[in-house]
């Protein structure tokens, strides 16, 4: 038993002595402990030092392999914070000049292949007087897509003009595509229809009568009345400026006679 230690007569609740070393057996100290604990404390410490020494062998060798023949680099070995470290942003007006070159390159290729964006059409007429269709939501529009032309003036006289659009027809309508099995309507659809000619007011015809279809589709539920109606409201209007735009386009393939 170590020294120190009960006998086991202290733990059956008697008083015990300390009892010294068993007979044969090494005595163990307070200095042999230290000495152990200096011993375990040496040897982490040589393998700390091996470490940092493979550590520095493979830099060095790193270096080596690196630096020309005949040739030493100095150059440090990039550590984990630099290779981790994020490269720098672009300058404001770097993504600025790349964005406006973007935006070009876009550009040359829609007009490449023909396509045109939505805006002020070129038409070859300088007056034009418009009839038919008189106080209405697309006679409006109509009028309002021909000013933003600012070669096009509207006059109000046939002498005055150029040349002159009429809007011949003008309708709207709703056809119903399904029903349920109670008979009620499921899905519609609806109608946008516009036919005009230009003439030049003399009785020689500039462009024939036209015909503008155009169709979208809306389905009905009658637990939403309120919001079918907004619905097919908008789709109205988009047909409307659809409408507008074709006709603004048509009239841009006009050819005025020499005469």
């Amino acid at each position: 038993m170590l020294p120190g230690t009960l006998s086991p007569e202290a733990g059956r609740g008697g008083r015990g002595r300390a009892q010294g070393p068993r007979a044969g057996g090494p005595a163990v100290g307070g200095a042999s402990l230290a000495r152990l604990r200096s011993a375990r404390g040496s040897r982490r410490v040589g393998d700390v030092d091996d470490a940092r020494s493979r550590s520095a062998a493979c830099r060095a060798a790193w270096r080596s392999a690196q630096a020309p023949s005949g040739a030493s680099s100095a150059e440090p070995i990039p550590s984990r914070s630099d290779m981790a470290r994020p490269l720098p942003l672009p300058l404001p007006g770097t993504r600025r000049m790349l964005a406006s070159a973007a935006t070009l390159a876009f550009a040359a290729l829609l007009s490449a292949c023909g396509f045109q964006l939505r805006g002020s059409t070129a038409l070859p007429f300088e007056t034009l007087m418009v009839t038919g269709a008189d106080n209405t939501p697309f006679a409006i529009d109509l009028r309002r897509g021909l000013r933003a032309s600012r070669r096009v003036e509207l006059v109000d006289e046939p002498a005055r003009a150029q040349a002159v659009l009429q809007v011949t027809g003008l309708s709207q309508e709703r056809r119903i595509l399904s029903l349920s099995a109670a008979g009620r309507v499921q899905e519609y659809q609806l109608i946008y229809r516009v036919s005009f000619r230009v003439h030049d007011g003399r009785g020689q015809e500039l462009l024939p009568l036209n015909d503008i279809v155009l169709r979208r589709d809306i389905t009905y539920n009658d637990s939403q009345v309120l919001a079918k109606e907004q619905e097919e409201i908008l789709l109205v209007r988009d047909m409307q400026n659809d409408a507008v735009q074709q006709v603004l386009r048509r009239l841009s393939a006009v050819r005025l006679s020499a005469s």
